[in-house]
């Protein structure tokens, strides 16, 4: 994303070709709200590039800073226009956007957000003004995303629609939408393939072993996927300052997890093998898995699924986050409890997420001893011996009250 700063927080950001490479004016500024003293940044639309000119958006930027200087928040202020560029849902939406940078949002969420709101719904909803965004139009615009083969991508911009609404303190025109269940096609959504036949999970860790020898980055990068159990993205951003070698545990911040809450890993002998052995090719960077262009950035998400193929395994068969189902498949068919696998992948616990707010046990202990039952299973497996019985390492399950 481009963009090119003209004067008092004016500035026209470009999308890049690939996203549309539409451009709109805006306008960032830091003001008081209503009932707070602190000063806050906040991000507007003056409207789009060309049909707004540069003389435009600076008459509009000073407009909206004369308003500001006044005492006119946008949520006291009827002149909606005024604090949305030219009131249209694509105005709308590049603000609702930046808050969600604001926010805090993972990268990846971000562009998942940005494109789906560049790529599908400006193009059909962008010059409405908010007012004529109607639960018709709206449906019609989702509808054509739908015929389009994007069945899921067309009921998440369905709710973004409705955030974007609610966000803008507009009537939000989804929520019948959302209850109506004959609205859109039923989703079909698929589990990301994963091998838990042992067998042929024996031929993908011999496979991964031979290629750690060839291409010892991403073979490690592979081993240390099954022996911790992360997301591949927790896993391509690791970096060296998060672990603790003498107590085997591995921090993840919550900047990088999927539900934003800190997570320990806890580290098998198998895995702390591992590390030392990637510590000597890349334990001079900050990175374990720094890309080949730029020692300051990981490895893309790509990589992993790419190495996958050239060993011969297709991504009907395996992805790198069906890593994650294989391993506690095998862990639950060996008879550990799932009070012990969820914490250890990071999952809401078995109840929902009602008793993950009541229940903070991180099963610590437990999870020590299933890391490394994982590693002596895994290696198992690889070696086609048996698989050992899970010997709980002098944990006992904490009883039900």
């Amino acid at each position: 994303m481009l963009k090119i700063y003209d004067e008092l927080g004016l500035f026209l950001r470009v999308q890049p070709i690939e996203r549309g490479g539409t451009a709109a004016w805006c306008v960032r500024t830091r003001i008081k709200l209503p009932g707070d003293d602190r000063m806050r940044e906040r991000l507007y639309g003056a409207g789009g590039w060309p049909e707004v000119s540069l003389a435009q958006a600076r008459d509009r930027r000073d407009k909206l800073l004369d308003d500001l200087r006044a005492g006119l928040a946008p949520k006291t202020r009827r002149d909606v226009d005024a604090f949305t560029g030219d009131g249209t849902f694509w105005a709308a939406a590049t603000d609702w956007l930046e808050r969600q940078r604001l926010a805090g949002r993972a990268d990846s969420t971000l562009r998942k957000m940005d494109w789906m709101v560049n790529r599908l719904l400006v193009p059909r909803l962008g010059k409405l003004q908010l007012d004529d965004v109607t639960s018709d139009r709206v449906l019609a615009a989702v509808r054509e995303i739908e015929t389009s083969g994007k069945v899921h991508s067309a009921r998440r911009a369905l709710t973004i629609v409705g955030r974007i609404m609610r966000a803008s303190n507009k009537p939000d025109p989804t929520a019948g939408l959302r209850e109506n269940s004959e609205a859109l096609l039923p989703e079909r959504r698929k589990n990301r393939p994963a091998i838990t036949d042992h067998k042929r999970l024996g031929e993908l860790l011999r496979a991964i072993h031979k290629y750690a020898e060839e291409q010892p980055v991403v073979g490690l990068a592979w081993k240390l996927l099954f022996f911790t159990m992360v997301r591949p993205g927790e896993l391509r951003q690791a970096r060296w300052d998060q672990f603790d070698f003498e107590r085997k545990l591995w921090t993840l911040p919550a900047a990088v997890m999927k539900a934003r809450r800190e997570h320990t890993v806890c580290l098998s002998s198998y895995a702390i093998a591992v590390l030392e052995q990637l510590k000597a090719i890349t334990g001079s960077g900050e990175l374990l898995f720094p890309g080949i262009r730029s020692p300051k950035r990981p490895i893309s998400d790509m990589t992993l699924a790419a190495a996958l193929a050239r060993m011969g395994f297709t991504s009907d068969e395996h992805t790198p986050h069906g890593t994650r189902a294989s391993t506690a498949s095998l862990a639950g068919k060996c008879g550990w409890p799932p009070d012990i696998v969820e914490p250890a992948q990071s999952r809401v616990k078995s109840g929902g997420p009602v008793r993950s707010i009541y229940d903070r046990d991180d099963r610590l202990d437990g999870r020590r001893a299933l890391a490394e039952w994982l590693g002596l299973a895994l290696e198992a497996i690889r070696l086609e011996l048996e698989i050992p019985e899970p010997e709980w390492w002098g944990y006992r399950p904490p009883r039900e009250s």
